[in-house]
C-alpha cells in the first residue's frame, strides 16, 4: 500500500494532457492489492490463488511500463520491478507445491 502512496505523489505531478496514462496508471497499480486480496479470500487450492498472483504480476508489469513511459523516477520504477520480481517468485513457489501435490497424488494410485 505504501507504493500507492507514491503512485499517488507522481500522478498529481503528471500533467494534464496526460489524463489517459493517468488512469491508466491508477487503474494498474490499484489492481495489484486488489487482485492479491480477492485471490487470498477466494484460494479454493494453491492452483486458484497462483491465477491471481499471475494476474497481480501482470498489472504490476504494466505499471512498470506505464511509469517509463512517463518518464517517472527511476527508483519508482525500481520498486515496481522488486514488486513484479516478488510475485513472479511467489507463482513459482505456487507452481512447485502444486506440481508436488498432483505428483504424490498419482503416486498413490
Amino acid at each position: 500500500m505504501k507504493l500507492l502512496d507514491k503512485i499517488n505523489s507522481f500522478l498529481d505531478q503528471l500533467p494534464r494532457k496526460d489524463y489517459d496514462l493517468y488512469h491508466q496508471i491508477l487503474r494498474a497499480s490499484r489492481s495489484i492489492p486488489a487482485l492479491l486480496a480477492e485471490g487470498f479470500a477466494k484460494k479454493s487450492s494453491q492452483r486458484d490463488f497462483r491465477h491471481f498472483v499471475i494476474m497481480a504480476l501482470g498489472s504490476s508489469d504494466e505499471v512498470i511500463t506505464h511509469l517509463r513511459i512517463a518518464k517517472a523516477d527511476f527508483l519508482l520504477i525500481e520498486e515496481y520491478k522488486s514488486l513484479s520480481k516478488q510475485l513472479n517468485s511467489l507463482a513459482q513457489k505456487l507452481q512447485v507445491q502444486t506440481s508436488d501435490f498432483r505428483s504424490r497424488r498419482s503416486d498413490k494410485y
